[in-house]
């Protein structure tokens, strides 16, 4: 699968999301039954992934959600957050 455009990440729709009463996410690739558990954040985050916004317009849309957080620690948690979701495969 490729990006749908250059620097812009989507959600896999292979996947089911379902958040768990603790704020994780956990997710079911619907054809391979693998299943991934992340922290709330990285589930907002893989949920805002169309697809037609990029890294920093998603960090612009996290810091709505989370304006209590300073900016420089919201990009250092989405830096730390991305290589999962890549290499899960949650978003391409």
């Amino acid at each position: 699968m490729t990006r749908p455009k250059s620097n812009a990440y989507q959600k896999n729709p292979a996947f089911v999301a379902t958040v768990l009463p603790d704020g994780k996410w956990i997710f079911c690739n619907n054809q391979t039954s693998h299943v991934t558990v992340v922290s709330a954040s990285a589930g907002i985050f893989w949920e805002l992934c169309n697809g037609e916004k990029d890294i920093d317009s998603l960090i612009s849309e996290l810091i709505k959600i989370y304006p209590e957080i300073e900016l420089s620690q919201l990009k250092n948690d989405v830096q730390n957050i991305l290589p999962k979701l890549l290499s899960e495969k949650l978003i391409f």
